[in-house]
């Protein structure tokens, strides 16, 4: 693979994967729904189910407060 075609791929990732902290993601999603997706899915990657459903409780939080 030539580092032109590892590049990109860095860069589509960077743009179609949410990552960071609960604030990051909401950050990122808002962005989407800004450029016009109705539709954005998160599936947290954790190693136990509680703290993905304590990560998607925040995300919901900061995504039905207005934005700032």
């Amino acid at each position: 693979m030539t580092q032109d075609v590892r590049d990109g791929a860095d860069t589509v990732v960077g743009a179609v994967v949410a990552f960071g902290t609960p604030a990051d993601v909401a950050r990122q999603v808002r962005a989407h729904r800004d450029a016009g997706a109705d539709h954005v899915r998160l599936d947290p990657v954790v190693h136990d189910v509680e703290t993905g459903v304590g990560q998607l409780e925040q995300m919901g939080t900061l995504l039905s407060a207005p934005a700032s």
